[in-house]
This record gives C-alpha cells, structure tokens and sequence, in this order.
C-alpha cells in the first residue's frame, strides 16, 4: 500500500485499502489514514555521530480508522497514532508513536545509513 506520497503537498490525506479480520473475536474492517503533515522541511536527528539534519524531509501522520455502519470512526483513542519522517534519497529518517491519550510514547531515530 502507499505510505509516502512525496508529489504532493502538505494537507494530502489518503487512504490504505480497507482490511478485514477480528479482534477478541469481534469482526473490525480498519484502513490506515495517511496525512502529509509538512512538506520539504529540514529536521535534525541525533544519531551515533552527533546532531545530523536531514533536508527536503516529509512528515506524514498515520491514524488508524475502523469501519462503524456506512462511516469511518477514528481509533488513536484506542491504538494511538504514528508520525513517520522520510528524507529525499534517505528514507525513513524518524518515527514517533503517540499513545491512546495522545502523549509521545517512544520514538525510533536512524542512527546511521550509507547510500549506493
């Protein structure tokens, strides 16, 4: 599915296919809500070697939604949410999960890479 849509501009919101399945034996139908939160900004990592900013990077919000009759009802109050950083000609730089109640819970940083 598409996570990253890097010709597009901040405020884009797209959509995963929907998918399907239980849990604790309840049927759920889930998509992932894909939102470009900036676009082309640089953003600094602290990595193995010191502070490393990354320029021309994009910032997506990536909520979870279940399906609730002919509507789509938002889960962060349930799984959290995520917000993914990728970097041109890097990738996924930074990674940060916001719980259920919205607070900053872990984080995962690059700490190094090697482009060929």
């Amino acid at each position: 599915f598409i996570f990253i849509k890097d010709n597009q501009p901040a405020n884009t919101v797209w959509y995963s296919n929907s998918y399907s399945g239980t849990i604790n034996s309840t049927p759920i139908t889930i998509s992932i809500k894909y939102t470009i939160l900036q676009k082309d900004v640089p953003i600094t990592v602290t990595s193995s070697v010191g502070p490393v900013t990354f320029q021309n990077t994009i910032v997506i919000q990536e909520e979870y939604e279940a399906q609730n009759g002919a509507s789509w009802v938002s889960l962060n109050n349930i799984f959290g949410y995520y917000k993914d950083y990728y970097s041109r000609n890097i990738g996924w730089i930074y990674d940060e999960y916001y719980d259920a109640t919205g607070t900053l819970s872990h984080t995962f940083k690059m700490r190094r890479y090697q482009v060929f």
